[in-house]
């Protein structure tokens, strides 16, 4: 079913009448624009990011590509102290969350290159026992 012809549909009233000249300059009558740097809401500016923080993923990122498995445990100590400054100012950023991700990613991968070097020398001093005492 088609709605009734007829000219397209208006507010109650029609249109506000169109002064003669045009309309004014500078919008509609009775706007005035909001003073400018006001618009949406003030917002606290973000922290700086902690170096602590910082440390504490590169060290995770240093133990990944390396197999030094003491800079783990080092991005494990950074990320703990960014972590309790975090906590300690407030911060609910990005902070907090960089250094629990250098916490995490340097802790996985210290213990992995640990079991790997504590393993790498159990074989080690194993062959050289297996040669130095083996019978012939």
């Amino acid at each position: 079913m088609q709605p009734p012809a007829g000219p397209p549909w208006s507010p109650p009233g029609g249109p506000p009448p169109v002064p003669p000249g045009g309309p004014p300059p500078g919008g509609p009558v009775g706007f005035v624009p909001p003073p400018a740097g006001s618009y949406g809401v003030a917002v606290n500016p973000p922290k700086p990011t902690s170096s602590d923080a910082i440390i504490s993923i590169v060290l995770a990122v240093a133990t990944m590509s390396t197999s030094c498995f003491p800079l783990g445990f080092a991005a494990l100590y950074f990320g703990n102290r960014a972590r309790k400054k975090a906590k300690e100012e407030g911060d609910t950023g990005g902070n907090a969350t960089i250094a629990l991700v250098g916490m995490i990613v340097g802790g996985i991968f210290g213990v992995i290159w640990a079991l790997f070097w504590l393993l790498e020398a159990g074989l080690l001093i194993f062959g050289v026992g297996m040669a130095v005492f083996a019978h012939p």
